[in-house]
């Protein structure tokens, strides 16, 4: 029988073969052929098989396995790290039969096919110059446990580590490579974590190529940079997730003086934005011939990407008023409702713009950020 999560009481052979089949493995009636590489084992199943010289262990230590690295060879990188947090991936140690590392088939016992390591990185597409930008790192919770957790993958157990990311910069013309670095919060926090890195520095100009790395470390940044007796590992690979992503640097865009942001209000469906707009006009247009559109591009925790272009406001959502004479001051006021948001952490720019049809203006633009 295929299971979701192999049970951990009155195990039999078809659950494991079948699972393992169902997931990409080659596994017939042979029990030994589940302990093979083409069974296609998730390494980051917490309950798996592993390397123990023991017929019998535990099922609460067993997982350790003989090395204490729960049955994976850590991708410790070396002295230049920096690239080897580019390519080097935790691989599996599966055992290989005989006394000293005997197949147990109660080592699948809670073996879980689709387990991702602790924390799943999510990255924004693009990003401004003279600014700044996320890499969320999304707790994968599991009310089970059959995931593997960070402090038990390093040589630092019981101590603060931190998620860290390198920013590869190439220039235009491919001569220049620069790095920038950020380091979350301690993973012993617990729940989600971020690394926010700075594009004030020169490198950040518009049509660069732009590549974050992520890695682990037992020290956070110091002076922009990592220490260099920092110990240092590639970040865990997954099927599931990319642990490195091409990054856009664009110009950060510049409004007129005509926006402002009066309230923000969370509620239980909306994220409410009040605004007004006042344009002193040196046309005869007024604001009140034409109709404001409103634009967002907001990326969520979840890889969600929230996208409205050139979208008309909704009936009694925004008020115009045209001011008197041929260079008046025209007055908007309105509201914009972003989509459900209080269940993610979200960023991104909402842009407002006036047409007619025929003419446009931009009227400004908010960089707006929600965390709960």
């Amino acid at each position: 029988m295929v299971r979701d999560i192999i049970p951990t009481e009155n195990v039999t052979y078809d659950d494991i073969r079948d699972t393992l089949n169902a997931n990409g493995g080659n596994v017939n009636n042979s029990a030994v052929t589940a302990f093979q590489s083409s069974a296609n084992i998730n390494k980051w199943s917490k309950y798996k098989p592993v390397r123990l010289n023991q017929p019998f262990p535990s099922y609460d230590t067993y997982w350790k396995a003989q090395n204490g690295y729960c049955g994976l060879d850590p991708a410790k990188c070396g002295a230049d790290w920096i690239s080897d947090i580019q390519t080097l991936e935790w691989e599996y140690e599966l055992p290989r039969g005989g006394q000293s590392e005997p197949y147990r088939l109660g080592d699948f016992r809670g073996y879980n096919p689709k387990a991702v390591p602790q924390y799943t990185p999510v990255f924004p597409s693009q990003a401004y110059d003279n600014d700044s930008f996320d890499i969320l790192f999304v707790e994968n919770i599991s009310a089970n446990q059959s995931f593997i957790r960070f402090s038990e993958l390093t040589d630092y157990i019981n101590e603060d580590f931190y998620i860290g990311v390198a920013v590869k910069v190439t220039s235009i013309s491919g001569s220049v490579t620069n790095y920038s670095y950020g380091t979350s919060e301690s993973v012993s926090k617990g729940g989600n974590l971020s690394v926010r890195i700075d594009t004030k520095a020169s490198w950040f100009g518009p049509g660069v190529t732009c590549i974050a790395y992520c890695f682990l470390t037992d020290q956070p940044v110091q002076g922009g940079q990592i220490p260099s007796n920092a110990m240092i590992y590639a970040y865990p690979d997954s099927p599931f997730y990319e642990r490195s992503k091409q990054i856009s640097i664009t110009s950060k865009p510049t409004y007129k003086d005509l926006f402002e942001v009066v309230s923000r209000e969370v509620t239980e469906e909306y994220n409410l934005i009040r605004f007004n707009i006042k344009v002193n006009r040196k046309t005869t247009t007024p604001l009140n011939s034409g109709w404001i559109v409103y634009s967002y591009n907001i990326a969520t925790e979840y890889s969600e990407q929230w996208v409205a272009s050139r979208q008309k406001f909704a009936d009694g959502d925004i008020t115009i008023t045209g001011g008197s004479g041929s260079t008046g001051q025209d007055i908007a006021s309105g509201i914009i409702r972003l989509p459900t948001t209080v269940f993610q952490n979200y960023s991104g720019l909402i842009a407002l713009e006036w047409t007619n049809g025929v003419d446009n203006a931009a009227l400004g633009a908010d960089n707006v950020e929600y965390k709960r």
